[in-house]
């Protein structure tokens, strides 16, 4: 099988290339760290083609005329039709100067619209690759409005033509009247500029408008959704040694910390670090973290030779491989849900020798080494963010995975609630039966446990929230 052959498989693989060892990496697509040549390059430009969104192109005549078609727009043709069509009789020529005003102003319309619109699409065009939203906006306003002129003829056409006898050059004339004055014909620019002004100002807020319908959808808002982690809080992790629970005699705190720094890919710290973090051994194998097992683990040569494996993770994948597991289980569960309720995440710490030699191998059986708290702290803007949503009306929702005490002492915190929900209370099918879903979904602040692949679950589960109220989503992905 020829290289390129190879690279066709790796197409139809699920390989996490982004959680594999760089060497690894590179067998699989077929590289080294010197780079490709110019042939490798056209080749794979031509099975892969080039690395950026496919973005739909849209015609600007289409995009033009597409501001004609509109509820608005269509009285504005039928009154222009009228006019040229239906406008003659008694002894008058068709009224050509009410064609051609109605036809300019249309034109006018569509113009300022298509312009303002236009230009807030290339303001958000150095974000496409970032960007990807296609969606539908449906409104009745028009519907509604056209539905009031059309009872409006009607009456009128019967009182003119049925009761007074009028001329019909009169009548059509007066369906004209009706049909410009009755309908708000400027509407649709007065919005395109107003709207216009708002991606402007956004924009000096370092915030882009892809649609400047956008702007009048999040102005309809009335529920958020957030994530936790690097939205409401920094993403940036601290552990504090005093806190450090040790379970492995022998390991002081010191050396509990060493022990996860080495767990860690080398590629993601500085030439520091690393030297730190390599110090005395000699790294044989990375077993890379996956959303699978939760963890990630290193296998080294100490300085006598000797071989050792290390891994930290997700507390409860951790404990699952201690060989004591159960006589250590209830006071590592109570440790956790201590951290939790300050707000601090865990961070589980295992240990193995691996006397075969074996680098790959089970290795002898693994001690639960130390339970790490993890504290992430809040954005310095985010209390005052839900603040400012709270006064507006936007009810704030809070999404995460992580613990439900983690998630109510960060509602607490940045001042949104602590009426928390586990996401099974939602996902199962043993939600409490004494609530709905609707009013479970009003009531709570926030849902923890969450994984990724439910967060889009949690904000489209319950109709009422997502059909007959203004939904944002905030953070996610």
């Amino acid at each position: 099988m020829t290289d390129i052959e190879a690279l066709k498989a790796i197409t139809t693989e699920s390989i996490d290339l982004e959680n594999v060892p760089v060497e690894e990496v590179f067998q699989h697509l077929k590289c080294t760290k010197e780079g490709l040549t110019s042939k490798e390059v056209q080749e794979r430009l031509t099975l892969f083609g080039y690395n950026k969104l496919e973005e739909k192109k849209e015609s600007k005549i289409l995009k033009f005329l597409g501001f004609m078609w509109n509820p608005l727009s269509w009285v504005m043709e039928a009154a222009a039709l009228m006019a040229i069509g239906l406008a003659h009789g008694g002894g008058k020529p068709p009224d050509y100067h009410d064609f051609v005003g109605i036809v300019v102003l249309l034109l006018i319309n569509s113009t300022i619209s298509f312009v303002e619109e236009n230009n807030a699409g290339n303001a958000a065009a150095a974000l496409m690759a970032q960007l990807a939203p296609k969606a539908k906006v449906l409104t009745s306003i028009g519907n509604f409005c056209i539905c009031t002129i059309a009872v409006g003829m009607a009456i009128e056409i019967v009182v003119i033509y049925g009761l007074q006898k009028r001329a019909y050059r009169v009548g059509i004339d007066n369906l004209l009247v009706l049909l410009i004055g009755g309908i708000p014909i400027a509407m649709p620019t007065v919005l395109s500029v107003t709207m216009a002004i708002g991606a402007h100002r956004l924009s000096q807020q370092g915030a882009i408008t892809k649609r400047m319908t956008a702007i009048e959808e999040m102005a309809g808002m009335d529920v958020l959704c957030s994530d936790k982690t690097g939205t409401l809080t920094l993403n940036k992790l601290s552990v504090d040694k005093n806190l450090i629970e040790i379970f492995k005699k022998g390991i002081d705190k010191d050396m509990a910390v060493l022990m996860a720094a080495r767990a860690a890919r080398l590629e993601n710290q500085d030439a520091i670090d690393t030297a730190i973090a390599r110090a005395g051994i000699k790294e044989l194998h990375f077993l890379p973290f996956s959303p699978a097992n939760r963890r990630t683990a290193l296998t080294y040569l100490d300085g006598e030779g000797k071989m050792h494996r290390v891994s930290k993770g997700a507390p409860e994948e951790i404990l699952d491989m201690a060989h004591n597991m159960l006589e250590i289980k209830e006071k590592v569960h109570g440790k956790i849900d201590k951290f939790a309720e300050r707000g601090l995440r865990s961070l589980g710490l295992a240990y193995q020798q691996v006397p075969d030699g074996d680098v790959k191998g089970d290795g002898g059986p693994w001690d639960f080494v130390a339970l790490l708290p993890l504290f992430d702290p809040p954005r310095h803007d985010s209390a005052q963010t839900i603040e400012r949503a709270l006064h507006l009306g936007v009810s704030v929702k809070m999404i995460t995975g992580d613990q439900l005490a983690i998630a109510k002492e960060t509602g607490r915190r940045l001042g949104m609630g602590t009426n928390m929900y586990p996401s099974s209370s939602l996902l199962s099918d043993n939600h409490t039966e004494t609530i709905s879903i609707d009013e479970l979904i009003e009531d709570a602040d926030g849902f923890a446990g969450v994984f990724p692949g439910n967060y889009t679950t949690f904000v489209t589960i319950s109709p009422a929230v997502s059909d007959t109220s203004g939904l944002g989503i905030f953070g996610f992905g």
